[in-house]
């Protein structure tokens, strides 16, 4: 998903003008909060202190916002309660010079922590802001606008955020739109090829043998005939040549088949892909692969859930399939059937295959490919 979004960020102007949108925004609530701490008039030591305080908070808030638009992966959860720590903490020090730093908090609570624990955790935010501030006995306009202020930053930050992942989802549909628009075309054409050429020359051919039959003797015009018959047989050959390159099968069209198929046979299917864009050679040999792990699994276990598993690995691009239903006398699989083509099709260009076995539970093939493009 990563390269995905980093693809939408170079390719996708209305993309890349809602990212630095949110980046612009978020910088500046950072820069206010900035000018808060430095509008206090603190010692220098205390100063010096504050500002690395609050480095490392606007270090921990850039990290959440990378994270929510998938540009990064980390453990959340630790970072979280280190965001947590850095804006509570403080408060001993700082006091009422502090107040500005929960409403990042509460941004990143509401983009990191699945819903509804989200919103729950946000008002407690806002509450523990309402009930610092009229501890510190400051005037009730204060408390209110600190208050509604910390509800804002959050809820803006967030809002921000949520359009730069609209945005950038949107450009992915519309490439993946774009591809399964190409894909139907290929097929259109292939079809009107195979009706309307194919069948046309095969009368031809047939009636040119009708012809050679009904001429008699005249070596001339048997001769002639035997061209046309010959030409037509040619170009019925040429016609299918072209058919059969027009169907080439993509990863996406694969994908988007697969999935109603699965539907139809009751079987749970999940597909998670991180990759770049793959050459054309290389997309329809993963799409092959993946038919054929695919068919495999239908065929020899009784499949409750699917597993798809796409990604960018050093070596290259590695596809996994699981799925469970596996019999419990399954020690170990041979070779043999959809799992040799697998491994033929892999070996075709360097690629390897793995296959686990876990008795009366799961079925894992795992097939690394090398990327020309590397």
């Amino acid at each position: 998903m990563r390269t995905v979004i980093l693809d939408s960020l170079r390719h996708h102007p209305a993309a890349r003008t809602a990212f630095l949108t949110t980046l612009l925004v978020h910088l500046g609530y950072v820069a206010a909060a900035v000018l808060g701490i430095v509008d206090r008039g603190l010692p220098p030591d205390a100063f010096g202190a504050a500002l690395s305080l609050f480095a490392a908070m606007t270090a921990l808030h850039t990290l959440h916002v990378l994270t929510a638009l998938r540009i990064v992966h980390v453990r959340w959860e630790w970072s979280l309660a280190l965001q947590v720590v850095l804006t509570y903490a403080p408060f001993a020090f700082f006091g009422w010079i502090w107040l500005g730093m929960p409403g990042f908090l509460a941004f990143a609570l509401l983009v990191l922590v699945p819903p509804p624990w989200s919103w729950g955790l946000f008002s407690v935010v806002i509450a523990v802001q309402f009930g610092t501030m009229w501890v510190l006995e400051l005037p009730l306009t204060s408390v209110l606008y600190g208050t509604l202020s910390t509800a804002l930053t959050g809820g803006v930050l967030f809002a921000m955020v949520r359009l730069a992942q609209g945005a950038m989802e949107l450009s992915q549909a519309k490439n993946e739109l774009a591809q399964m628009a190409v894909a139907d075309e290929r097929t259109r054409i292939t079809r009107d090829l195979h009706d309307v050429l194919g069948r046309a020359l095969s009368t031809i051919a047939i009636k040119g043998e009708l012809v050679y039959r009904m001429v008699g003797g005249d070596p001339d015009a048997r001769r002639e005939i035997t061209d046309i018959t010959e030409l037509a047989r040619k170009s019925l050959s040429e016609v299918r040549a072209v058919v059969a390159g027009y169907r080439r099968m993509t990863l996406e069209a694969e994908l988007s088949a697969l999935g109603p198929l699965l539907k139809a046979a009751e079987i749970e299917y999940s597909c998670t892909q991180d990759h770049r864009p793959l050459p054309p050679e290389l997309n329809e040999l993963v799409a092959k692969i993946l038919s054929e792990a695919a068919t495999n699994a239908l065929r020899h276990s009784k499949a409750q859930r699917m597993l798809v598993e796409l990604v960018d690995v050093p070596e290259g691009i590695r596809l996994t399939v699981v799925n469970n239903g596996v019999a419990h006398g399954v020690q170990e699989v041979t070779p043999a059937g959809g799992l040799q083509g697998i491994e033929e099709r892999a070996a075709s260009v360097g690629g390897t295959v793995s296959v686990e076995v876990r008795p009366g539970e799961t079925f894992t093939v795992t097939v690394t490919l090398p990327r020309p493009d590397m």
